[in-house]
């Protein structure tokens, strides 16, 4: 071997030698490096091939999520719109009939305002008003002319030629002003088909214009529920008041309460007899509201005939001072306005004048006088004392019993 690389060598030189190595394909370490780092270099980018192809299937797999996610989400708004729209429709109908509703209203206000308010009542229906309201009690006790359906009740005030039947007329409001007896009365109310009076029926009454007298009146189909008046008056001591009844109808009597309080001043009006409006017709509550002074009086008990008529022994009555205080409680039987009882367990507690002491008195009363026998009586007794004595009867009132100045017991 020595002997043929010294013949090649010598015979071509050492390049060719050399060059000869290279080409024969015989190994070398720097060949197999480069074949290791050209493998590795595949692989790498083999690597990330796959790394890419995985990223971009997550990704595609994700875009999927994200478009059903809007799909759905396009198909809730799909709905959510057409709802609104269904809302919006329904809406839109609901305000054109409510203008229509509202139409009509005006139409059946105006049509009221021309028919209601333009009428007079005959003179038949003026006396058969008057009869019924123009009294204290009086809606209880009247004897007023009967109205039938055929009964003609009003006329028309611009066609007096032209009458109503209270048939004609039935369920609606009638406001009626005219003059009676030189006073102004004023009727708000209505009938039922049959010509009763029906539902609530208010009358004012004044002389020039000052009020003289309001009832307020409730039925039902002719039948008389309650009734409550308000008129001024001036009591048997000289005060000047204020009268305001709540009576209901019990067994064919009238019960319910009787407020007085002081008057000072007359209550005016500020309208005619042709330009009356219904808002200018005074219910008991309203007028009552606007009384400002103290209690003069209270009855709690059964009226008739416009008095004070209760033999149940359950019947009270309490006067006042001024200055709030109690004058005289009395418990017992009353008739005609009058502490009339003989059964000897009426009972009273009162004094004549402020300052003074208060008396206790038990035995017979007879047109609001007591015995003077001292048996009956025990004077003077103290608030303590009188407290003891409503205890012993058991003793309760709807109003304060003020005994002492600025107290309450």
């Amino acid at each position: 071997m020595m002997a043929e690389k010294s013949i090649l060598w010598n015979h071509f030189g050492s390049e060719w030698y050399m060059n000869k190595k290279k080409k024969g394909g015989l190994s070398t370490t720097p060949d197999i490096s480069k074949l290791v780092g050209l493998v590795a270099g595949i692989l790498t980018i083999l690597g990330c091939l796959v790394g890419v192809v995985r990223y971009i299937n997550t990704l595609r797999n994700d875009i999927d999520y994200l478009t059903d996610k809007i799909d759905a989400q396009n198909t809730q708004i799909s709905s959510l719109e057409s709802s609104f729209r269904e809302e919006i429709q329904q809406v839109s109908q609901d305000m054109d009939s409510f203008s229509d509703d509202m139409s009509s209203v005006k139409e059946i206000i105006t049509a009221l305002s021309v028919k209601v308010f333009d009428y007079r009542p005959t003179v038949f229906f003026a006396s058969a008003i008057t009869s019924t309201y123009d009294g204290v009690d009086a809606p209880y006790s009247s004897e007023s002319p009967q109205i039938s359906a055929m009964s003609y009740v009003v006329y028309s005030a611009s066609n007096p030629e032209r009458e109503y039947t209270a048939a004609e007329v039935a369920e609606q409001p009638l406001l009626l002003p005219y003059t009676e007896n030189g006073n102004e009365v004023y009727f708000y109310g209505q009938l039922d088909s049959a010509g009763n009076w029906d539902g609530r029926c208010i009358v004012n009454i004044y002389d020039g214009n000052v009020l003289q007298l309001i009832t307020d009146a409730m039925y039902d189909g002719g039948t008389l529920l309650s009734c409550k008046q308000a008129f001024p008056d001036t009591v048997t001591s000289g005060e000047d008041v204020w009268v305001i009844s709540e009576r209901k109808v019990e067994d064919g009597f009238s019960t319910g309460e009787t407020y007085r309080y002081f008057r000072s001043d007359d209550y005016t009006k500020s309208f005619s007899l042709d330009n009356v409006e219904p808002d200018d017709i005074l219910n008991v509550d309203e007028f009552s509201a606007q009384i400002t002074s103290t209690l003069e009086g209270y009855y709690c008990g059964e009226i008739s005939d416009g008095q004070y008529n209760d033999d149940s022994g359950d019947a009270y009555f309490v006067k006042f001072f001024q200055d709030g205080t109690v004058r005289t409680l009395y418990v017992g039987n009353f008739k005609d306005g009058q502490f009339n009882d003989q059964t000897g367990t009426a009972w009273m507690i009162g004094k004549l004048e402020i300052g003074a002491s208060y008396s206790f008195y038990q035995g017979p009363f007879k047109n609001s006088v007591s015995s003077r026998d001292s048996c009956y009586w025990e004077e003077p007794i103290s608030t303590d004392r009188i407290q003891e004595i409503l205890k012993e009867f058991g003793f309760t009132s709807a109003v304060n019993l003020n005994w002492t100045a600025g107290s309450s017991i």
